[in-house]
């Protein structure tokens, strides 16, 4: 149990700081290229540079998962497929918004937190055992919810609030990682009890 909270988190943290990572240097890039944030550009700059931002954190969680846990993970090209697809999927919902919508950073909130949810979700339903696909839908959900309360309530101003952009993607898969956890050791505990196989797909109650 240790070990693995361990690699997950690891996980985590390493995928979705890879992803601030690529975001910071187009940002500043950007500004160095267009000058102040006054450019009309500045906005479709910001907007790429938060989906390839996301979508870097997302693929690079995945693929260090694989390595990191490959006993569970063994369907390495074929989840990595299916998020980069759900991620491009997002993004052509999500760019309407980002247009029609004048507070680009809520919108981007909206957008870096579904998208690591359905990632997350991806790479549970690719694993060896099939209970861990619905384990790590619930877990995604109540993490993704909690994510979503706080972010609610959080009231800061917008110079601050492009900083907390910046570290939310670590932050949202360390979260979503940790609840993922938590119910898949609930779900051991229920079954050790009951020997009921509850999230098994594959089977009926």
């Amino acid at each position: 149990m240790i070990k693995n909270l361990f690699f997950r988190l690891i996980s985590a943290l390493l995928g979705g700081s890879f992803g601030t990572l690529f975001a910071v240097i187009i940002y500043f890039s950007s500004l160095y290229f267009l000058g102040n944030e006054q450019n009309p550009l500045t906005s479709f700059v910001l907007i790429f540079m938060i989906f390839t931002g996301s979508l870097v954190a997302n693929l690079s969680t995945g693929a260090i998962l694989t390595f990191a846990q490959p006993e569970k993970y063994t369907r390495k090209n074929t989840m990595l497929w299916h998020a980069f697809l759900l991620n491009i999927f997002l993004f052509l919902v999500a760019f309407p918004f980002y247009t029609i919508i004048e507070n680009i950073q809520a919108v981007a909130i909206f957008h870096l937190i579904s998208s690591a949810f359905a990632s997350n979700v991806i790479y549970e339903m690719f694993t060896e055992k099939n209970a861990y696909a619905l384990t790590g839908l619930y877990g995604s959900l109540f993490g993704a919810f909690f994510i979503f309360i706080v972010s609610i309530f959080i009231n800061v101003q917008e110079d601050i609030l492009n900083i907390i952009i910046f570290i939310l993607l670590p932050l949202i898969w360390i979260v979503l990682t940790l609840f993922t956890l938590i119910v898949e050791y609930l779900y051991t505990l229920f079954y050790k009890v009951s020997h009921i196989m509850f999230f098994d797909i594959h089977k009926d109650l």
